[in-house]
């Protein structure tokens, strides 16, 4: 018995096809023959059809999506233009439409992939990853700040935590009356403060990790610079907040 289920569409791929299509969307448009389509202006392209793309305002992330699904850059006459195509990507083609897949790369085809790429391909990776690693480094300065802020309270804790233990070496329980007679004896509102040193020790053992999150981010930054031609995960490459 013959299955009467349609091909599936990804949904980018047809958002994108439907935004090309639409003449209010005057930024993305077909060429001439509706073999490519080209942008025509990337600010309002951003502000306009980004939006209904993707969840992301990252032009970036846009043509790094392109990449996956197999569109190559094309080059266009208008240095302010980009042009980008696919066999399957045609104006009146959108019975093509579901032979357009994202692709399954592996680390060799990832290389290879990467060394045929035009020298526009690649400056575009390169913004992207440069964008990455200034943020990066934002978030390394950060956490270095909470850490020097982290370590004077706990230097301020340790200091005073010292001078209580000086004056109570049997670490048994203190009392500070709030008001003494002339006599010496203790009025009303007695403060009792016990001194615990496993207390000190709970309290230094809840102090935050932010180490060794500033190492992870560390890897992180490094990690990206390897980002070219080092990468055995695709969806780490390519991953993005598209819908």
């Amino acid at each position: 018995m013959k299955s009467d289920k349609t091909p599936k569409i990804n949904k980018f791929i047809r958002r994108l096809y439907k935004i090309v299509n639409d003449n209010s969307f005057s930024e993305i448009q077909w060429t001439t023959d509706g073999l490519r389509f080209y942008i025509t202006d990337k600010t309002a392209f951003m502000l306009n059809g980004l939006k209904y793309l993707s969840k992301t305002t990252e032009y970036s992330a846009f043509v790094r999506l392109l990449y996956v699904y197999g569109f190559s850059k094309s080059k266009s006459l208008n240095a302010y233009e980009e042009e980008y195509y696919h066999k399957n990507f045609k104006r009146d083609g959108d019975n093509l439409l579901p032979c357009i897949q994202r692709t399954v790369e592996t680390k060799t085809t990832l290389l290879q992939k990467n060394t045929n790429r035009t020298p526009n391909q690649l400056q575009d990776l390169l913004q992207y990853l440069n964008n990455q690693n200034f943020k990066l480094e934002g978030e390394i300065k950060s956490l270095k700040d909470r850490v020097d802020q982290q370590d004077c309270t706990i230097n301020g804790l340790v200091q005073l935590l010292t001078r209580i233990f000086r004056t109570n070496d049997s670490n048994k329980d203190m009392l500070l009356p709030l008001n003494i007679t002339e006599h010496g004896s203790p009025i009303n509102n007695e403060l009792r403060i016990n001194y615990d040193k496993n207390q000190v020790a709970r309290l230094m053992a809840d102090t935050p990790n932010i180490d060794g999150r500033l190492e992870n981010t560390n890897i992180e930054l490094s990690n990206n610079k390897n980002f070219l031609f080092d990468s055995d995960d695709e969806d780490s490459i390519y991953k993005t907040n598209f819908f």
